[in-house]
């Protein structure tokens, strides 16, 4: 920041610049709106804005810290935002804070120091002890007060335009408080102090709800909001790329690298990169959204009816009817999926202050709740209110009855999470009801990898004879997939079979285990892998002889159907050295890939090469013409990407061909081949040092 000054209601100031000295920026208010211009290519709203804004509020600031009044100047800035209202004459009533009635601003701790001392000190103790972190640098206390609820949340807030994933950080919430107050009047004063602190705070995220222009009529603000920060993002990574690869040499610097950044005017969002923004934002909001919600209901425990009616109607109902402007941009304005748990986690929330003339009515209520939303948060959350409810056993039997039949329609993730808490807690003989009808309707979900491995954490809580009754239908079930899904049909097979080898093996239960390799090798003999014919060995000495010739089978089976670089590996561990050299052919020449299934045909001659002299003459001779195809493709490479160091080997090997053929006079036929290659390249000076070190000399003849 160079400086700036105050002036016709606006601020003026200097901002230092990444590629000028300096931009001129200007601060104003519109509409109610702080808006900013911008000689950056960015032109409005950018971070030089944003620098000067905090500048301004910095110093206006330390000014009033001071005593001072030349700052009233700067103060013009937010009386203007009242006159500019008042001529437009169309204030955006949906984004003004609602007033606070008096009788419930009322702050009836006066008096800290007496309020701590009419607690007992039981509750003084544990107070002290689990908050201490939220004492003022000053040893005063002020978690009694509405503003520490905006303290506890300000650091949360402040990163609502950062990755939800990457920071996810645990939050004490104050709530926690309560239950260090066993005193009730204590406690009841404590909730009404705190009721303008939850309103500010709730103000502070409609605000920024408002900001990003989700309460406009079109998405054409929030849109904006998103691409300028998009922008600024790349923007700033392209310049720490650059002061990397320049070493932050300012004379290095190529002004041309800038280019790669899109012109802004013409830089857009995608839809799924729009989407993931809005998402990440609810994310952030779903916290203290639902200590809002649980604040709302010590209320109403508390018959704070006023306190209560007034959070739900002006601080909470905006969001339950919140609809995105999102429709123009491409995203459907009812289906981000972050709202959808928000409003379903504010609507279960606050169920508990509908008066319901039954149990079941209330049990029905939260049903037609979870189904319209059944998402694995909303499962938390729907668990959560059922465990308050202090249900009988007949009751809960009805709701888990009501979820498994829907469940059974329409599975989905969620649905599973709350019926396997439900019934392992409360109804534990109807596990076999869940697991039969889980497994009877993975196809038609696409959750069926998260049920299958839930399925995989309940078996291994019960006795065996569970395992082997769901055995079949659950092989059954992930081999016979639809075609159209049928790759993450076989990949959830395998799993199956790999969970259920591990399994059975830990119960060393091996006959068990060795059959179901061997229905992996005749249902998907493609699938089979070098790790589940090492399995085999390792536990064949633990069956009976009459499992030998089941293990030949297998693996004559796998050579014939299995892929072609098993059938390869499986012949060379059995010393079929001959049969594995006429599977050269079938291996690709190159591949891209590291991984080690993958064996090129030099790569196979590589294994094979330590048992040479158990190969036929036809096979060395026909590896030998591998190689020097091999050869003259790598010769062919510029200087740069020429494997000098392959090249040499290969020549290596191609020598201790020769010179094992046993027909033939190996070692002529070695001279003569070696001292055409030789006449022929021996400029490439670091391949004669790559042979040099494997002894052979490259020299013209």
């Amino acid at each position: 920041m160079e400086s700036w000054e105050a002036k016709k209601n606006a601020i003026n100031g200097k901002v230092k610049g990444s590629y000028l000295p300096y931009y001129r920026t200007k601060l104003g208010i519109e509409n109610g709106r702080l808006v900013g211009s911008c000689s950056c290519p960015v032109g409005f709203d950018c971070k030089h804005c944003v620098a000067l804004a905090l500048q301004w509020l910095e110093d206006k600031n330390k000014r009033n810290r001071e005593g001072k009044t030349s700052g009233m100047r700067q103060l013009k800035l937010i009386e203007k935002d009242n006159i500019l209202e008042e001529e437009h004459g169309h204030p955006n009533e949906a984004s003004k804070a609602p007033e606070i009635p008096l009788e419930l601003k009322q702050n009836s701790i006066q008096d800290v120091d007496s309020y701590l001392q009419l607690l007992p000190r039981t509750d003084l103790e544990k107070l002290v002890s689990f908050f201490m972190k939220e004492f003022t640098k000053t040893q005063e206390i002020t978690i009694f007060t509405p503003q520490f609820i905006s303290m506890s949340w300000n650091s949360h807030l402040t990163q609502l335009d950062d990755d939800f994933n990457d920071f996810k950080q645990s939050h004490s919430s104050p709530l926690t408080i309560l239950e260090q107050i066993k005193d009730e009047n204590a406690r009841v004063q404590c909730i009404k102090v705190w009721f303008e602190g939850y309103m500010d705070l709730l103000g502070q995220i409609k605000d920024e709800c408002r900001v990003r222009g989700m309460l406009m009529d079109d998405g054409e603000e929030l849109y904006e909001y998103y691409k300028n920060g998009e922008y600024d993002r790349l923007e700033e990574e392209l310049i720490e790329e650059s002061n990397n690869q320049y070493d932050n040499s300012y004379n290095n610097w190529d002004y041309n690298d800038y280019d790669y950044l899109e012109p802004y005017e013409d830089f857009d969002l995608d839809t799924s990169t729009l989407k993931s923004y809005i998402e990440n934002f609810f994310n952030w909001l779903i916290p203290p959204i639902q200590e809002i919600c649980d604040y709302s209901l010590y209320l109403h425990q508390y018959n704070l009816t006023n306190h209560q009616d007034f959070l739900i109607e002006n601080g909470i109902q905006w969001l339950k009817d919140l609809k995105l402007p999102t429709e123009e941009l491409g995203l459907d304005p009812e289906n981000s999926s972050a709202l959808l748990d928000l409003k379903s986690m504010i609507t279960t929330k606050i169920s508990f202050l509908t008066n319901f003339s039954s149990k079941r009515d209330q049990l029905n209520y939260l049903y037609s709740i979870f189904i319209k939303n059944p998402s694995e948060r909303n499962s938390e959350i729907t668990w959560a209110q059922l465990n308050r409810m202090h249900l009988s056993d007949q009751e809960i039997r009805y709701f888990i009855e009501k979820i498994l039949k829907n469940f059974e329609y329409k599975p989905k993730g969620g649905k599973f999470v709350l019926l396997k808490k439900l019934i392992l807690t409360h109804q534990p003989k109807l596990i076999n009801s869940l697991l039969t009808v889980s497994i009877d309707c993975l196809f038609k979900t696409q959750d069926a990898g998260y049920i299958i491995k839930e399925i995989f954490n309940i078996l291994e809580m019960h006795p065996v004879d569970m395992t082997l009754a769901m055995e079949p239908g659950l092989k059954q079930a992930t081999l016979k997939m639809p075609i159209k899904t049928n790759f993450n049909s076989i990949n959830l097979y395998r799993k199956t079979i790999d969970w259920l080898v591990n399994y059975y093996s830990q119960k060393k239960m091996f006959e068990r285990a060795f059959n179901q390799l061997k229905d992996l090798a005749d249902a998907c003999p493609k699938t089979f892998e070098f790790r589940d014919y090492k399995t085999l060995k390792k536990i064949l000495p633990e069956l009976t002889n009459q499992y030998v010739s089941e293990f030949g089978a297998v693996i004559s089976l796998i050579i014939q159907k299995g892929t072609k670089e098993l059938s390869f590996r499986l012949l060379l561990d059995q010393e079929k050295f001959d049969a594995a050299c006429e599977r050269i052919d079938a291996l690709p020449s190159s591949v891209y890939s590291t991984s080690h299934r993958y064996i090129t045909q030099w790569g196979a001659i590589t294994r094979l090469i330590p048992y040479v002299s158990s190969i036929s003459d036809k096979n060395k001779k026909h590896m030998i013409k591998i190689l020097k195809a091999q050869i003259t493709d790598w010769v062919s490479h510029s200087s740069r990407n020429r494997p000098d160091t392959s090249i040499a080997e290969a020549i290596s090997q191609i020598r201790t061909l020769y010179l094992a053929i046993n027909t033939e006079n190996g070692d002529l036929l070695w001279e003569k081949w070696f001292k055409s290659f030789s006449n022929k390249h021996w400029r490439l000076r670091n391949l004669r040092t790559a042979l040099n070190k494997k002894g052979i000399e490259m020299k013209k003849n």
